[in-house]
C-alpha cells in the first residue's frame, strides 16, 4: 500500500500544496492565519478558564496551548480525512490512483499547519520570559507520536465514514465529547477525587497530550510509563488503521 504511495508521491506533494494554499486562498493574511489562530483560540480560552472561572494554574496561555495545539490537529484532521475519500469521488470513480493519497495528504498538510502554530507558542514562551529547556528536545517525538496517532485514526475514520454514511454527523459530536474529556482546559488532579477522573485517564489523548505538557508547560521529560504508554497507542492505531484500509480499500468504490 504505502510502495504506492511513494510512486504517487508528485501526487501527494501535489494535493498537499493544493490543501495549504486553498485553506487561506484570498485571505489577507493567508498562511499566516496558522498562527493567528491558535493565539486568537488560546486568548479566549485563557481569559474565560482564567478570569470567568478562576482557574489558579500558573502560566495558564501556555498551559492551554499545548494541549489545544495537539488536540485541535487531531481532531481537525480526523474531520477531514473522515470526508476525504467520500469527497473524492470523482477522482476514485474515474482514474486510477492510490485511496490512501486522499486521508494521507489532509493529516500530513495539517502538520505542516501544526508546526506553524507551534511556532506561535514559542514567542508566547518567550513573551512571558519563560525560559527554554532541555526538555524541549523530546518534541520531535511528541509530532511523530501525534502524527502516528492521527494518521490510523484518520484511515480508519475514512474508511468508516464510505459504509456508515450517518459517521459523518457524529464524528462532530464525538470530537466535542471527547475535547472535554481530555485534560486541555484544566489539570488531570484537579478532578481527581471525581468520577469522571476514571473516564479521563483512560482517554489516550490524555497521553498524546502529555507528550507536550511535560516539555512545553512543566518544562521536564515525560515519566517513562507515560511515553511508553503514548508509544504503544500510536503503534496500534497505525497498525489497525492499516489493516482496515488495507483490507476494504477495494471494496470502497462499490459504496461511493
Amino acid at each position: 500500500m504505502y510502495k504506492e504511495l511513494f510512486r504517487f508521491s508528485y501526487v501527494l506533494k501535489n494535493f498537499i500544496r493544493q490543501e495549504l494554499t486553498v485553506k487561506y486562498k484570498r485571505s489577507f493574511f493567508g498562511l499566516l492565519w496558522s498562527l493567528l489562530n491558535p493565539i486568537l483560540t488560546m486568548s479566549i480560552s485563557a481569559i474565560v478558564f482564567g478570569s470567568i472561572m478562576r482557574f489558579k494554574i500558573e502560566d495558564f496561555a501556555v498551559f492551554i496551548f499545548s494541549g489545544l495545539l495537539p488536540f485541535n490537529y487531531f481532531g481537525g484532521t480526523v474531520q477531514s480525512a473522515t470526508m476525504s475519500l467520500i469527497g473524492s469521488e470523482g477522482f476514485i470513480k474515474k482514474i486510477y490512483i492510490p485511496k490512501i493519497l486522499f486521508p494521507v495528504s489532509l493529516v500530513v498538510s495539517n502538520f505542516v499547519n501544526l508546526l506553524f502554530s507551534m511556532t506561535a507558542l514559542f514567542f508566547i514562551m518567550l513573551f512571558i520570559n519563560i525560559e527554554l529547556n532541555l526538555a524541549l528536545f523530546f518534541l520531535p517525538l511528541s509530532f511523530f507520536i501525534l502524527f502516528i496517532f492521527t494518521l490510523g485514526i484518520s484511515l480508519i475514520f475514512s474508511i468508516v465514514n464510505v459504509f456508515f454514511r450517518d459517521f459523518t454527523y457524529l464524528i462532530g459530536v464525538f470530537l466535542t465529547g471527547l475535547y472535554y474529556l481530555t485534560p486541555i482546559l484544566y489539570p488531570l488532579d484537579y478532578i481527581r477525587d471525581t468520577p469522571l477522573y476514571g473516564i479521563v485517564i483512560y482517554n489516550p489523548i490524555t497521553y498524546i497530550i502529555d507528550m507536550f505538557r511535560y516539555p512545553l508547560y512543566l518544562r521536564e521529560f515525560p515519566p517513562l510509563e507515560i511515553t511508553l504508554t503514548a508509544i504503544a497507542i500510536s503503534v496500534i492505531s497505525f497498525i489497525v488503521g492499516n489493516q482496515v484500509f488495507k483490507k476494504y480499500e477495494k471494496e470502497i468504490v462499490f459504496y461511493l
